[in-house]
């Protein structure tokens, strides 16, 4: 059984795939009612719950050498990404763009309480994008989902203008007026950079961060 509050070993999760209609396959299909119908999934939601029983300086000096994947709901994004009750750390590009209110699986190694992630997949919302750049109502972060507004912050004007994006033909999560005139080369999540010219965006920089999230 999982204990929820260590997370999930990689090789218990392949144990779910392989039974067929267990309780992963299910809870899957279960989501997926939950997000047609504008609900956070009910998975997600229960670890979290399990998860918020320790916090993080309660963490403080744990490690485990097994490769760790763990579900739960950002809670925060500074000074420090939280999610449930871990810290996360490391490099990862997609760690700048997480949000309070997502549901993320994290897979990573756990050092001295924080968790080195290697891997992240945004499980709610769905379809989702973010742009960091001006507005109607001044430079902003706004992320969006299946191309509505989800989150907004307002934010200091910056160097740049940021998108991130899946594309796949074409852009998803993007309400029309911010789709890029520009196709990347390959379906992906892709993270453009550019600058205000007269304007209009003039983007300068495209990096693949990854596969999509399905």
């Amino acid at each position: 059984p999982l204990d929820r509050d260590k997370g999930e070993p990689r090789d218990d999760r392949d144990r779910h795939e392989e039974d067929g209609r267990g309780k992963g396959e299910h809870d899957d299909e279960k989501r997926k009612d939950d997000e047609r119908e504008g609900k956070e999934p009910e998975r997600e939601t229960e670890r979290e719950h399990d998860e918020g029983k320790r916090s993080p300086e309660e963490r403080e000096g744990e490690t485990y050498d097994d490769d760790y994947a763990y579900y739960g709901r950002v809670q925060a994004t500074a000074p420090e990404v939280v999610v449930g009750s871990r810290v996360l750390a490391g490099d990862l590009a997609l760690l700048d763009f997480l949000a309070p209110g997502m549901r993320v699986e994290v897979e990573g190694r756990v050092e001295n309480g924080r968790l080195r992630v290697r891997e992240l997949h945004v499980l709610f919302p769905r379809d989702w994008a973010y742009y960091e750049g001006p507005t109607p109502e001044g430079w902003a972060r706004v992320w969006y989902a299946a191309g509505e507004p989800w989150r907004s912050q307002a934010a200091d004007p910056g160097p740049r203008v940021r998108l991130l994006a899946c594309f796949e033909e074409d852009w998803r999560g993007l309400p029309e007026e911010l789709h890029p005139a520009l196709h990347p080369s390959r379906p992906g999540l892709w993270l453009l950079e550019g600058l205000v010219w007269q304007g209009q965006v003039r983007w300068t920089r495209q990096t693949r961060l990854g596969a999509c999230d399905e």
